[in-house]
């Protein structure tokens, strides 16, 4: 064995797994998403099973742990309701995250401002028409 083959960690690679969602994780994603819009908070591990017929909590959170591991979504450990989508998994369930949404308002409000502006003008230049 060489010293670099001896330095490479042995077990399991420190990237993580390529994503390969099926329809049981899109649905927890969608679920996730609904909920946290109409409740304005993030569902119970309890809460998601039911919502997508897993009676195994075990068996959600390894669908949450393959979904972080892929990064469409991040929990925290410290809260029962710690669960939050990431920008990948708003795309892969076709959603807007919220900072999307904020920054197209944004957007909308700027262009807004900058038309307004332009009215004004034209209405200074042009008297009769207004």
């Amino acid at each position: 064995m060489t010293k670099q083959q001896h330095l490479r960690p042995q077990g399991r690679s420190r990237q993580p797994p390529s994503p390969n969602p099926n329809v049981r994780h899109l649905h927890i994603l969608l679920f996730i998403y609904d909920y946290s819009q109409q409740q304005g908070r993030a569902p119970t591990i309890r809460e998601i099973g039911k919502a997508v017929g897993i009676g195994s909590t075990s068996l959600v959170d390894y669908n949450l742990t393959k979904l972080e591991q892929w990064r469409y979504l991040e929990r925290s450990r410290h809260s029962t309701r710690g669960v939050r989508l990431l920008e990948a998994g708003y795309r892969l369930i076709d959603k807007s995250s919220p900072q999307a949404v904020q920054e197209e308002l944004a957007r909308l409000r700027r262009e807004n401002r900058d038309l307004r502006a332009e009215c004004q003008r034209l209405q200074r230049r042009h008297p009769a028409v207004a």
